[in-house]
């Protein structure tokens, strides 16, 4: 090859290897995940995690954004709310029903209401099981005074408003 056809090549590929980086549109969707506390508990042994102190109750969801305005939500469901901005504890079925299946064993001998295992099909049937266990173990845990909790979870987490509609309602108005 001829020194005129190497010369503009070896220039544009040295030209390439310099430059940082280039971009002909930057893409403004985004996807980011959010926890937020639904409800505290106490703060009792039975709800004290081995890294994050005491968690709650809570909920995590997905958000798509364009240009910072949230327009369609996903992947909602309660989790243990442990202070910590995207942080959060599983709470499912598969991590509380072998905690359920020791809890049967115990409260046999308790006479504390027995949790049938299949009952739990999601995360809120799971914290549902949760809060009965602790009703049992944490009266027996207790060195003082125990107050029982009643709670029952809606089917799904109320998302902010922000979320559920404002974000729907800005990009509307645009």
């Amino acid at each position: 090859m001829k020194m005129k056809t190497w010369l503009p090549m070896l220039a544009g590929l040295t030209l390439l290897m310099l430059s940082t980086h280039a971009e002909a549109r930057k893409n403004q969707t985004q996807m980011e995940g959010y926890v937020f506390k639904y409800m505290d508990l106490p703060d009792h042994p039975f709800f004290k995690t081995d890294n994050y102190g005491y968690m709650d109750i809570g909920y995590t969801f997905n958000s798509t954004k364009i240009a910072g305005i949230p327009l369609w939500n996903s992947d909602v469901k309660w989790c243990g709310y442990v202070g910590q901005e995207k942080k959060y504890i599983f709470i499912n079925p598969g991590v509380v029903r072998p905690r359920v299946i020791l809890y049967n064993k115990e409260a046999k001998k308790n006479g504390w209401k027995p949790i049938d295992p299949d009952s739990i099909k999601d995360n809120r049937d799971a914290w549902h099981a949760l809060i009965t266990m602790y009703n049992g173990w944490g009266k027996q845990m207790s060195k003082g005074e125990f107050k029982p909790l009643n709670i029952k979870l809606p089917a799904a987490p109320p998302l902010p408003f922000w979320y559920r509609l404002g974000g729907k309602l800005v990009a509307g108005g645009i």
